[in-house]
Formats: structure tokens, sequence, C-alpha cells
């Protein structure tokens, strides 16, 4: 079995027997993986548990063993790539890079390697981990629709006040017409999304948290409708909470 270094951003972990884990990895080299990581919750007087490796969105240089005919693969040596100073400390940070990470896990399956998207989720991690406090309130509908992008649910068109100011979720683009369904939004609310997908500077569109929880809900609505068996996210409640 070959033994290949790469880098990987950790999206999801099942305990395993007393002191091992299953992690979920997205990687550079294989696409999404799940690794088993033997005594990797033991601790004892001389050594600590090292679980701190395997939070979501961590990013990783990684050895591990791959071997294309199995689904579960094994980690060699792991390490930070980067050290977070701030994703883990500060309960914001920390509740959306659990989204980021959880939504990552329910959306892609595939062991492809796609290297310039592993890179943008990278950027994205260690900006929610460097921007100000007060920059990261977007990052969690500005991730969603990066996502969107890569799974092939990308929305189309663009906001207009005067001709496309509804977004349906059902057609996936904007359109002048209020449908009949109640999958879409409208208004100020079609007209953040707009702003995330178009503008540069989308860390600093201001909006209300309760905007943002709606429009987070109302995306989530969009992947039930078009991906079958889509799981709700259970970070989702939790992110509510905290946003302002």
């Amino acid at each position: 079995m070959a033994i290949h270094k790469t880098k990987g951003i950790v999206v999801g972990v099942i305990k395993y027997g007393e002191t091992s884990i299953i992690t979920h990895i997205y990687t550079e080299l294989f696409g999404m993986q799940h690794y088993l990581v033997k005594g990797v919750r033991k601790q004892t007087k001389k050594k600590t548990a090292e679980t701190n490796y395997f939070q979501p969105g961590a990013v990783l240089d990684l050895e591990v063993y791959h071997n294309t005919l199995k689904e579960l693969q094994y980690i060699k040596e792991y390490q930070f790539c980067h050290i977070f100073g701030n994703m883990y400390v500060e309960i914001k940070r920390h509740t959306v890079a659990t989204y980021c990470a959880e939504l990552l896990d329910n959306l892609i399956k595939e062991p492809e390697s796609d290297s310039a998207f592993f890179e943008e989720l990278e950027r994205l991690f260690l900006l929610l981990d460097r921007l100000p406090a007060d920059e990261i309130s977007n990052m969690p509908v500005y991730f969603t629709l990066k996502i969107l992008e890569k799974t092939g649910f990308s929305l189309s068109g663009k906001y207009d006040a005067a001709n496309f100011d509804v977004l349906d979720f059902e057609k996936g683009s904007f359109t002048r017409q209020t449908p009949l369904h109640p999958y879409y939004v409208k208004g100020s609310h079609a007209k953040f999304i707009s702003d995330i997908l178009y503008r540069k500077d989308w860390t600093n569109i201001t909006f209300n948290g309760d905007g943002r929880t709606y429009i987070l809900n109302a995306l989530q609505d969009y992947l039930k409708i078009h991906i079958e068996n889509y799981k709700s996210l259970k970070s989702l409640t939790i992110l509510e909470t905290i946003f302002c």
C-alpha cells in the first residue's frame, strides 16, 4: 500500500472503539476520504489526547496510506499545516467552522482530486480565523454559495430591483415573478444573496442576524429540493443562536 503526502481539511469525526476515531477529511490529492486514526483519544500521565488535531476545519499535513480498493484508509503521520489562533477559542468562529465543515461533509462525497477547490476551502478557513471579528458574519452564506458552485447547484442571474427582485429556489435563478410555491426569497434577502455572489467586499456587506438566519434556512430548503435525501445540518441551530 503506497504512502502519500497530502494536505487535508477535517470535516467530520466519529468515535471508534475506546480510543480511536474515524475522521472524514477532504484531501488535496484524493478528495473526500475516511481515515481510521488509532489511539488518538487515549490519554496517559505522559501523553495528552490528540483529538485537537481533528477539529472541524483544521488543515493538516498528512502522510497517508492509500488503497483505491478500500473505503477506509489509514493515516501514518499528521501535524497542523496552519496554527489557528482564533477559530477554536472564539465561540462564533468555532460555530461557523463547524457549520462549514458539516456542510462539506454533507455535500462532498466523491474521492476525486480538485486542487483548486481545496485551495479555496483552505483560504476560507484561514479567513475565518484571521478576519476581524466583525467581518465573519457573512462567512456561512458565502461558504454555502461556494459549495453550491462545486456541487453543480450554483444560482444563476443577478438581483435587479426593477426586473429581477425574486430568487426562485425551485428554478435556482433570479426572476421578476413571485412563484406560487413557498421556496423563494425577494427584496432585501434576494439582494443580499446577489451581493454576496458578486461583490468582492462580501465581508463588509451589512445585514441583520435574523436576515442571515432566514437566508441560511432558505438555502437549506434549496438543497433539500435539489438533492435527494439531503440531511439538515445540526450545526445550523447552534449557528442561529450566535448570529448578530
